[in-house]
């Protein structure tokens, strides 16, 4: 490949990069989970069926630890996970 087709494909990636880019909402639904460390979330979101599977694997929660419902969290916690979202 030339050099001119090098400069042109780096171009045009720059020109997707700086393309604004649309927002995703998240919207959780009523089987999606965070798992709180004392009261902050740890990023990830698990679905009911992978909780009941931890559980039955022999999962046990912390005394600091607690899995909760996403559309259950207060507007803080929600704000927490969104920032530190994996």
């Amino acid at each position: 490949m030339s050099d001119y087709h090098i400069v042109k494909n780096m171009l045009r990636n720059f020109e997707q990069i700086d393309k604004e880019q649309p927002k995703v909402e998240f919207v959780p639904s009523e089987g999606d989970y965070v798992l709180l460390i004392d009261g902050k979330s740890d990023g990830y979101v698990y679905h009911h069926t992978s909780v009941v599977e931890f559980i039955n694997c022999g999962y046990a929660l912390k005394p600091d630890q607690e899995f909760r419902r996403m559309t259950e969290l207060t507007v803080d916690e929600m704000l927490y996970f969104l920032n530190h979202r994996k």
